[in-house]
């Protein structure tokens, strides 16, 4: 079988569930496509990149992530947003 992205992954359970994606697996596919992220620029022949802020190489792909993404997940952020909302 082939090794699916975090997007198939969802893509499948959302079929499988006839159309329900749960709270927990969104936060399953966000960690998913953040490790791919950080593996894509971990494997990559020409990943000398720097940081833009301290002007440092990355250390890796996990940190390389953390300055595009940022550190706080995708779900959290909507969440806090969803709450100062009703407020």
């Amino acid at each position: 079988m082939k090794q699916q992205t975090s997007i198939q992954w969802l893509f499948e359970k959302f079929y499988n569930n006839e159309g329900m994606i749960t709270t927990k697996q969104l936060k399953i596919a966000e960690q998913m496509n953040q490790k791919e992220i950080a593996k894509a620029f971990d494997d990559g022949e020409c990943n000398y990149f720097y940081s833009r802020k301290t002007g440092n190489d990355f250390a890796d792909g996990q940190e390389y992530f953390n300055e595009l993404y940022g550190e706080e997940q995708l779900w959290n952020s909507i969440k806090r947003n969803h709450l100062n909302q009703k407020q």
